[in-house]
């Protein structure tokens, strides 16, 4: 996005599995990018990001919003509930369940680097581009 190739960037993973996951990563280019252009770019800043590491900043913000979220979500019977049965079908009691923000509280940079440097690898990744058909002549 800041170097005026993508029209939006995202980022999901597949948070309740039970081992590991998948991590998502999309992209919109802007009008008149390639989709090759554009994959470059994400390919250059995903090796920028990995070369010099996230900052602390960044753990410490994202840290508080994954807490805060989850202190919001227990004013909401249906989001506890979902925490709840998400914890136990993971192998979490209800304690642990109820207490895994401490664990996110203890996630250091040095934690964060690292896993970024053992998942985040070419080896096994999928590129699609989800394009849109020509249209049909009338």
């Amino acid at each position: 996005v800041e170097q005026k190739v993508a029209a939006s960037v995202g980022i999901s993973y597949g948070r309740d599995a039970v081992d590991n996951t998948c991590l998502f990563l999309s992209a919109i280019p802007r009008p008149g990018v390639s989709l090759g252009d554009l994959e470059a770019a994400l390919d250059a800043t995903l090796a920028r990001f990995l070369e010099s590491g996230a900052e602390e900043a960044a753990v410490t913000r994202s840290k508080t919003n994954i807490v805060d979220t989850f202190i919001y979500a227990k004013d909401s019977q249906q989001a506890l509930a979902y925490t709840v049965g998400v914890g136990l079908t993971t192998g979490l009691d209800l304690e642990a369940t109820m207490a895994w923000t401490d664990a996110v509280e203890d996630v250091t940079l040095e934690a964060v680097n690292g896993a970024a440097q053992r998942y985040l690898v070419a080896q096994g990744s999928v590129t699609g581009h989800l394009v849109m058909a020509p249209e049909s002549p009338s």
